[in-house]
């Protein structure tokens, strides 16, 4: 039987290299939570062995960052994957893993600007790598999907009866949609997007969509835009709630007279 003391001792002698296994350990078991707590305690660890080593690797420290970031990436935690892969390029700029996961989380996150500009110090360090190369391919298209549809849904339809904001044709925000569909798909966790995506709804008639759109963009607390609440009231008047439409255009005229923005 273990003592009190052989406890505490095992316990002493358990190092940052232990810590870190547990938490691989963990990930191949698809326990992500459990490793980002192993990876946590490995850190930990390696920080205060650093302090008191001066000739402590900042590349083991660094990995076991990266090796975090990529658990947080699994439980779709984007911005603690950048964060980690931050500080994992802070202390190894060489390494290429932290820039292509972060470049991927920025584009999980509708961040394509910021993706590119990951994946370019990238290739400052290897310019001829294909998954860098093949990256800024794939953003290079997002982004130009993104300037076609917003093309798109900045037309304006001559013959359409409006409501109280233009909108463009069936036919161009069918278009509109399509790219949006596309973009969306490589870009989960891109929320402002839906702001856009309802505008193509309504565009094309589909009422119950553009709502529940729009619902889903004031659930992500990821909007303050007033031509939101003109969208979602829009889509309510042609379901036949007139009621509910009137009460939002009179929170659309609140939220413009206290400063809300309009596009």
């Amino acid at each position: 039987m273990m003592s009190d003391t052989d406890s505490d001792d095992e316990s002493v002698g358990y190092t940052h290299a232990d810590h870190k296994q547990d938490g691989n350990d963990s990930y191949k078991k698809k326990d992500y939570r459990g490793a980002i707590s192993h990876y946590t305690l490995a850190i930990n660890a390696a920080k205060e062995e650093q302090e008191e080593d001066n000739e402590f690797d900042p590349e083991v420290l660094a990995s076991y960052y990266n090796n975090r970031a990529a658990a947080y990436t699994m439980i779709l935690n984007y911005e603690e994957t950048i964060s980690d892969c931050n500080e994992a390029i802070n202390l190894h700029p060489q390494s290429l893993k932290p820039y292509i996961r972060k470049a991927k989380a920025q584009i999980s996150l509708g961040q394509l600007d910021e993706a590119l500009m990951s994946l370019n110090k990238a290739a400052i360090h290897d310019p001829n790598n294909s998954t860098i190369m093949s990256l800024k391919n794939d953003v290079q298209k997002l982004k130009d999907r993104m300037v076609l549809a917003r093309q798109l849904l900045n037309k304006t339809d001559s013959t359409r009866d409006y409501p109280p904001f233009p909108l463009p044709n069936t036919r161009d925000g069918k278009q509109a949609l399509n790219q949006l569909t596309v973009v969306m798909a490589s870009c989960p966790a891109w929320k402002s997007i839906l702001l856009e995506k309802t505008r193509a709804l309504l565009a094309t008639g589909r009422f119950d969509e553009a709502y529940a759109s729009s619902t889903s963009l004031i659930r992500s607390n990821h909007h303050n835009n007033s031509m939101l609440l003109l969208y979602r009231a829009y889509a309510l008047q042609q379901r036949g709630d007139i009621d509910d439409g009137e009460f939002i255009c009179k929170g659309f005229l609140f939220f413009s007279l206290s400063g809300g923005g309009v596009l």
